[in-house]
């Protein structure tokens, strides 16, 4: 029976992975439902259940495989396709979701041959099977292939941005990231003051809560969408919005007390003071965050 050869594909790769699947209905009910997600979504694909049951025995919990949705049963089988290093199944990854890569590198203002570089650095990897393995297979549901994508190429942007010292905000690239050449006295205070600066910023971040600090990482470093973060907290998306609205408020207080309390700076140069936080939390977070 198709259904008891998918359960024992199944079973027999989570043992050998060290899992101990029951034998239970609903267990070969789920992995069919998930099968046939995937062919239905795939039809050129010819994966057999055999090779769909055995890869998710070694990478799918049992819990992970109850809770999944028809999409992500889809993706998992084109996942298994990959891994069985079907040319078609590698083809469908690229075409399908490979499109969102300058989507999501949109908001690191990127030259648009750089942006060219990273989608091209992630194909490459998609085609040598071992790297393609390693870019995939972190994604066994409960989340979107489409964000895991979006997520890498976010990756490789901060790394390429880190190589080019772009989120070095020392000295004279710190001079460059913030334009603030209109205001003569904000310069001042910015080269006065830097020490001061990166010190009150590293305190703020630290009195965040550990949700706090994660959801501003996830968020601002790595490229996780809102939707992502809602479903991966179980909250609303506008829950999510509010929490990310609330630590960076608590970044930006803590730091302008900190700093007004150890500069005694003139009523004057705190309203400069102001400005200069506001312009320079969007650039020093992502750098603080990675630490």
């Amino acid at each position: 029976m198709a259904k008891s050869v998918l359960g024992l594909a199944y079973r027999a790769s989570a043992k050998a992975a060290g899992i101990s699947v029951p034998v239970d209905a609903k267990v070969d009910v789920a992995l069919e439902v998930a099968y046939e997600s995937g062919a239905e979504r795939w039809p050129r694909l010819a994966l057999s259940r055999e090779q769909f049951g055995s890869y998710l025995g070694a990478r799918v919990k049992l819990e992970q495989l109850m809770a999944l949705s028809q999409e992500e049963g889809a993706e998992l089988y084109l996942l298994a396709a990959c891994h069985a290093d079907m040319p078609e199944a590698v083809r469908a990854v690229d075409m399908t979701y490979f499109e969102e890569v300058p989507l999501a590198l949109a908001r690191f203002g990127l030259p648009e041959a750089t942006v060219r570089d990273i989608q091209q650095s992630l194909r490459a990897k998609l085609l040598v099977k071992d790297q393609r393995d390693a870019l995939l297979h972190r994604y066994v549901g409960g989340g979107s292939l489409r964000g895991l994508i979006r997520v890498s190429a976010c990756r490789m942007a901060i790394t390429t941005l880190r190589d080019q010292k772009r989120q070095d905000l020392d000295s004279e690239s710190l001079s460059q990231a913030v334009d603030l050449s209109d205001s003569p006295e904000l310069s001042v205070l910015k080269a006065r003051y830097r020490s001061e600066f990166k010190e009150a910023f590293e305190v703020s971040l630290a009195q965040l809560s550990v949700r706090e600090r994660n959801l501003l990482r996830l968020h601002i470093v790595e490229g996780v969408t809102l939707a992502q973060l809602a479903k991966t907290y179980r909250a609303d998306r506008s829950t999510v919005v509010r929490w990310l609205s609330r630590a960076r408020t608590a970044v930006f207080d803590h730091t302008m007390q900190t700093l007004t309390r150890q500069l005694s700076l003139p009523a004057e140069d705190l309203r400069g003071l102001l400005s200069l936080v506001q312009s320079q939390l969007d650039l020093s977070l992502p750098r603080l965050l990675e630490k």
